[in-house]
């Protein structure tokens, strides 16, 4: 069985960042985005995987000044007990 991750990346884009390079559809030069992502992750990866979204979530936090926030869990049908990450 795959374990099933979600998680949630929002941060604040400001006038000075230049954001053209991010998509080539038009978006807003400043607001709040939100990131929302599903990852199913190979049972027999996901201590490794886990590890590595732990050290993603902290770095962001600690060193992206524009991040507001990092969430993540496991999908509670994936384990028999849910485990929250935020």
């Amino acid at each position: 069985m795959q374990l099933r991750i979600l998680a949630t990346f929002i941060v604040f884009i400001s006038a000075s960042v230049d954001v053209t390079s991010l998509s080539t559809n038009p978006l807003p030069t400043t607001g709040v985005f939100s990131l929302n992502v599903a990852l199913y992750v190979k049972e027999e990866r996901r201590e490794e995987f886990i590890k590595c979204i732990q050290a993603n979530q902290e770095g962001t936090l600690t060193a992206e000044p524009l991040a507001l926030q990092y969430d993540w869990f496991v999908h509670p049908k994936s384990l028999k007990s849910a485990k929250s990450h935020s």
